[in-house]
């Protein structure tokens, strides 16, 4: 069947909204349901038993829509809500929508389209949009931005999307077919959605994702949870697709991608539940005990890696740190310059102060030649040293008895009156290129004789910057500038140095700041599409 046959039948779509507790937000979600621009939908409410208005609401609904059937649940859940709706759904696809939530009018419409373009492809994925609990935006998730693929068919393309994509069931129209083939369902745990995610992904024939908004998600403020004893069993949800995923002979395949799905996801619970469970022993035997024995038993790893990582560059390689190692245990360094670290070695006494505890930080760390120090006293723990040069092409400060700093951010905005500064060099200039060349020699010589690897990151300042819409920063000429010096020092670097060391790139489709950032949109910040491709590309490469 070609895709004009297709688009010539209008398909029924199963919309399958689980209600429980939510008479506040339920009128305005059937609202943008039954006012979609694609009309031949079956909304099958799904409804536990709610101790509000909720089921009132629905009878009138259901009464006003011939369309809408309401079926009353006492077994309550999401998981087992959704596994219901998908028995009983006659349509051809499946949407599911919290009820709390809501649609743009052409939401369904949007991907429908998308997945009569191929017979085989079993998911199209929107973007979405956040809305605080009165219904306010507070910032949109683009899937093409953060790095996922439009057309997803292949294992490394899996990979990338179980990594990057939302493995919420909101917010994609599924091949009714696909969990029927499969028999995938949800179990009753928390996270039910993040259980199926992965495997649903690796069962499928093909994806597609669109930067199109297709759904609103509302952040409640009663979400931040009292804590209770169905919330320390959280970690049950990743027997869910390591169990199916075994009994398909498919889990060593997907091994690595599939531990760094479950580790990334339970560090996350592991910060939510900490605050809720002060005494340290009890956080200790409720959580950190009970997380680290699912994963082993899982995987036959631990969940915390003791394989830590050290950044020498710039503040995107904390970033990158963050992404393959949520919790502590790596050391990072910024605002410093190879120049400052490795020219003459020389600690600078005077002192800096800044409002910044992190930028305080790194002042002493660019004074005290941190960089240098850690080298020469490397911690057995490190097994990764990852390097970028973004940070170079900073002016440096000459001081009276030779010592050096870097002219960073912190350095500008800092009390410098203890500082005696002899003259300025320019990043630019000749006599820096002469000091960085000699800084470089000395900096490889440390690296020579380290045991751990050592990455250099190809890390570049962003010509542009997305809000929506891509836009260029208005000095592209001499970010371009910027970025020509960076590309010599790459050269002269990996020319020079003798030991084996791994180069790691993204496409330059992924060289964009994120207008969004919470730190500012400027250049030298990259968006989290380039952040998780270069952390994935880490961990493709090492074992970390």
């Amino acid at each position: 069947m070609d895709s004009k046959e297709m688009d010539e039948i209008d398909v029924l779509v199963s919309v399958i909204i689980p209600v429980f507790n939510v008479s506040g937000y339920i009128e305005e979600c059937l609202e943008s349901v039954v006012r979609q621009t694609y009309t031949n939908l079956e909304i099958l409410l799904m409804e536990g038993k709610s101790d509000d208005d909720s089921l009132d609401i629905c009878v009138k609904w259901a009464k006003s829509d011939s369309r809408i059937s309401l079926v009353s649940r006492k077994d309550g859940g999401l998981g087992p809500a959704r596994n219901f709706g998908i028995d009983m759904a006659k349509g051809e696809y499946i949407f599911f929508v919290d009820s709390d939530d809501s649609l743009p009018v052409d939401a369904i419409e949007t991907l429908v389209n998308m997945m009569q373009q191929d017979e085989r492809i079993d998911i199209a994925a929107g973007s979405y949009c956040s809305m605080d609990e009165s219904g306010m935006g507070s910032g949109c998730t683009n899937l093409l931005f953060e790095g996922c693929d439009s057309e997803i068919e292949s294992k490394e393309q899996k990979e990338r999307y179980i990594r990057l994509g939302v493995p919420a069931a909101w917010g994609k129209l599924y091949r009714t077919e696909l969990w029927k083939r499969t028999g995938i369902r949800m179990p009753s745990v928390l996270a039910e959605d993040s259980a199926v995610f992965p495997s649903l992904v690796i069962m499928s024939n093909k994806i597609v994702c669109t930067d199109n908004i297709t759904y609103c998600y509302r952040k409640r403020a009663d979400s931040l949870f009292v804590c209770t004893h169905r919330h320390l069993k959280i970690y049950f949800f990743i027997y869910s697709y390591c169990d199916y995923l075994k009994g398909k002979g498919l889990f060593e395949e997907y091994r690595n991608t599939l531990f760094r799905f479950t580790y990334i996801h339970l560090m996350a619970w592991r910060d939510r539940l900490k605050p809720l469970i002060p005494d340290i022993e009890e956080y200790k035997r409720k959580v950190e005990v009970p997380f680290s024995n699912a994963v082993q038993e899982c995987f036959g790893v631990p969940l915390i890696s003791d394989r830590h990582i050290l950044s020498i560059g710039s503040y995107n390689l904390r970033f990158i740190c963050h992404r393959i190692h949520p919790q502590k245990g790596d050391i990072h360094t910024a605002f410093t310059t190879t120049v400052s670290q490795f020219y003459n070695f020389r600690v600078v006494d005077e002192k800096l102060y800044h409002f910044n505890s992190f930028r305080q930080m790194s002042l002493v760390n660019d004074r005290e030649k941190k960089v240098y120090h850690d080298l020469l006293n490397l911690d057995s723990s490190i097994q990764l040293i990852l390097i970028d040069f973004l940070d170079d092409v900073k002016d440096i400060a000459v001081l009276e008895d030779g010592g050096i700093l870097t002219i960073s951010e912190p350095f500008l905005e800092a009390d410098k009156k203890d500082i005696k500064i002899n003259h300025i060099v320019s990043w630019n200039s000749d006599e820096y290129k002469k000091m960085w060349e000699k800084s470089c020699n000395n900096f490889i010589g440390l690296l020579e004789n380290l045991q751990c690897n050592v990455a250099l990151v190809q890390s570049r300042y962003c010509n542009k910057y997305f809000d929506g819409a891509y836009h260029k920063f208005p000095d592209t000429l001499e970010i371009d500038k910027k970025n020509r010096f960076i590309e010599e020092m790459e050269k002269y670097f990996i020319h020079n140095i003798s030991r084996k060391i791994t180069v790691i790139t993204i496409q330059d489709t992924l060289r964009v700041s994120d207008a969004d950032f919470r730190y500012g949109c400027s250049p030298e910040y990259l968006c989290n599409g380039g952040l998780n491709e270069m952390a994935d590309s880490i961990c493709n490469r090492f074992e970390l």
